[in-house]
């Protein structure tokens, strides 16, 4: 996840493999979006700024009238690896942001390099995470 429409966006570093998108990106030459605040404003909260949409954000729209604050910033910044790993965008956040990223960042340590190499039973697994969803989320989800 990116979250630099409309600022200057993130360093090299956080940008890994992705480099490439950056550098073609037109926005690198609009002078609006050239400082680390561009279109934002100091604190605004993570929340109004343009993030770029994928995974993340498909299912924290899909969530938000079923989960609670905590578990919606687990879904929704766990992949805002520049905020997460290099410490970015801290001017944007405000005081929730701040307060969330501990949840964010504990789940994290569990997201992507845990995963084990043994295929999971799904079968035995199913009935346990059905209950889970059924606390959370009503039958029929609104997609």
């Amino acid at each position: 996840m990116f979250a630099g429409a409309g600022c200057s966006g993130t360093t090299p570093r956080a940008q890994g493999r992705n480099a490439h998108f950056f550098a073609e990106n037109p926005d690198r030459r609009d002078e609006r979006f050239q400082t680390p605040l561009g279109v934002y404003e100091q604190g605004c909260g993570l929340d109004q700024v343009h993030l770029s949409w994928g995974h993340d954000e498909y299912i924290y729209q899909i969530a938000k009238p079923c989960l609670p604050t905590e578990a919606l910033y687990l879904l929704r910044y766990h992949s805002c690896y520049p905020w997460l790993r290099e410490g970015q965008y801290d001017y944007l956040c405000n005081d929730e942001d701040r307060a969330m990223l501990k949840w964010v960042l504990d789940f994290n340590r569990y997201d992507l390099y845990t995963k084990s190499h043994e295929r999971p039973d799904a079968a035995r697994l199913r009935p346990f995470y059905e209950e889970l969803a059924a606390e959370f989320f009503p039958a029929k989800l609104h997609w």
